[in-house]
């Protein structure tokens, strides 16, 4: 007797092909960089910040491709300029040279409106549909 699967012309696959951006050391490889790079400054070790800024420019990269692998709103792209903004800053600041406090606490400032503004602006589900009595005839 045959499989009922191999009879169904339009199944779906099971498992979703993954994309080459979404295997884990994409997504977690420069997170673990980053974490050797900070343990490597609580213990005073040396290159601990060449790999701090390593770590910091991946997630950067990361955030561009999965950023940019699909449409987003305008809403979207608020938070991600903030996100960036300061990832870009503590990466100068941990590669190149020590950043004045005044932009670092910019960067952080504008991260934080960006999220501010992410949640406080950010529809949710119930919103858009909301009840309506013609629906129900």
């Amino acid at each position: 007797m045959k499989k009922i699967d191999e009879t169904v012309l339009d199944q779906f696959d099971e498992v979703p092909i993954k994309r080459w951006f979404q295997h884990w050391s994409v997504v977690f490889g420069p997170v673990v960089i980053f974490a050797v790079g900070v343990l490597f400054r609580v213990q005073h070790w040396p290159f601990a910040l060449e790999l701090m800024a390593v770590g910091l420019v991946l997630i950067l990269c990361r955030s561009f491709i999965f950023f940019f692998s699909k449409k987003r709103e305008n809403l979207e792209w608020i938070y991600f300029l903030g996100r960036i903004s300061l990832i870009s800053v503590l990466a100068a600041n941990f590669a190149f040279q020590k950043m004045p406090r005044s932009i670092l606490l910019g960067a952080m400032l504008l991260f934080g409106i960006s999220v501010m503004v992410y949640i406080l602006r950010k529809k949710r589900p119930e919103d858009e549909h909301a009840e309506n009595h013609e629906d129900d005839y």
